[in-house]
């Protein structure tokens, strides 16, 4: 029979329950902390990681998108925002002319650094309040967590409601509206 909280009929937590919550919680706390860092330079946190990651050279949207978990649609303002700022710029991708690259510019280079440096300051303002074997054995920890995280099966991201199987484009997965002869409205020839 499962422990019983101390909540009248309510099962107690786990330890991976109790785990969770603790990453979790410091994940939204330290967050929070360097998004009020990086927002006193004029910049969000997502426009700050994006020029992250664009620091390297020229990307695809969608390339920033999966270094940072933003879905397309997030991408595509995201970029909008930096590009309408004068932090990134659009420039025709040389190998697949039907897409393009962001670029980021001298001002958003100028930008990310001056947020770059304090939000370095406070990230190590947050790990220098652990012990130096806290912050080591911290470090152990998650990177023992990750190690076994690699090993898995990736996670394809469910939909709610949806029993379409894996690997299936949305649209693939949408009904497509038919002619009074039976064939697909948008089908060809």
């Amino acid at each position: 029979m499962p422990r019983r909280s101390l909540r009248r009929g309510a099962p107690a937590r786990s330890r991976s329950d109790a785990l969770w919550d603790e990453l979790r919680d410091c994940h939204r706390r330290i967050r929070a902390e360097l998004g009020a860092v990086v927002m006193r330079r004029g910049i969000y946190l997502s426009e700050y990681r994006a020029l992250g990651v664009l620091q390297n050279g020229p990307r695809a949207p969608s390339e920033v998108a999966e270094r940072l978990g933003f879905t397309p649609a997030s991408m595509t303002d995201l970029a909008s925002q930096l590009v309408d700022r004068g932090w990134a710029e659009r420039r025709p991708n040389p190998q697949d002319r039907r897409s393009h690259l962001l670029r980021v510019t001298r001002t958003g280079r100028w930008i990310y650094a001056r947020a770059r440096r304090e939000y370095r300051a406070r990230l190590a303002e947050v790990y220098g309040t652990l012990s130096p074997s806290a912050r080591s054995a911290l470090g152990r920890g998650l990177r023992e967590l990750r190690r076994q995280l690699d090993l898995r099966e990736p996670v394809v991201r469910a939909v709610p409601g949806k029993t379409h199987p894996p690997g299936r484009s949305s649209s693939a997965r949408r009904a497509h509206p038919r002619t009074s002869s039976g064939r697909p409205r948008y089908a060809r020839g």
